[in-house]
């Protein structure tokens, strides 16, 4: 296994439970930096006596972190259908307190994801945007995932 490691992605696309993965894999005094923001932050896994390091980086933030392919043995990008990322945000809303202490309206949007998944075509992800977002979405973000 290489000793230095980078893992690259954009929210919801499986980065967090690989670098869980590889992280459990490696020693335990390997240097971990989990989604840096400033080139501080991943300065500390470039330095010579940081024998092992891991880091998983938003897609976003690797300009203004500094990411430089180079400083890492082994780069991992992983790239998911942008559908698939919509629906698993979908899906991570359920977590929120206004749903969570809401038992009708919970049960309502579960229903509707339930109805999705037997009928696809039937019920479009914009429905299932508009009944987490009920003041509106963002509708630039669903263009071409009607389906």
């Amino acid at each position: 296994m290489p000793n230095k490691i980078a893992i690259i992605g954009l929210a919801k696309s499986g980065t967090t439970a690989l670098y869980q993965a590889i992280k459990a894999a490696l020693p335990e005094d390997t240097a971990c930096v989990f989604e840096p923001k400033t080139p501080r932050e991943l300065a500390y896994l470039r330095q010579e006596d940081c024998e092992y390091a891991l880091t998983k980086l938003m897609l976003t933030s690797v300009g203004p972190c500094g990411y430089t392919e180079s400083d890492f043995e082994k780069n991992i990008v992983i790239v998911r259908d942008p559908r698939d990322v919509l629906v698993s945000s979908l899906l991570y809303r359920f977590n929120r307190l206004d749903i969570i202490n809401n038992e009708p309206r919970f049960k309502d949007l579960q229903a509707q994801f339930l109805a999705k998944e037997q009928n696809p075509s039937e019920i479009p992800l914009t429905h299932l945007m508009e009944l987490f977002n009920p003041d509106g979405y963002h509708k630039s973000q669903l263009v071409n995932y009607e389906r």
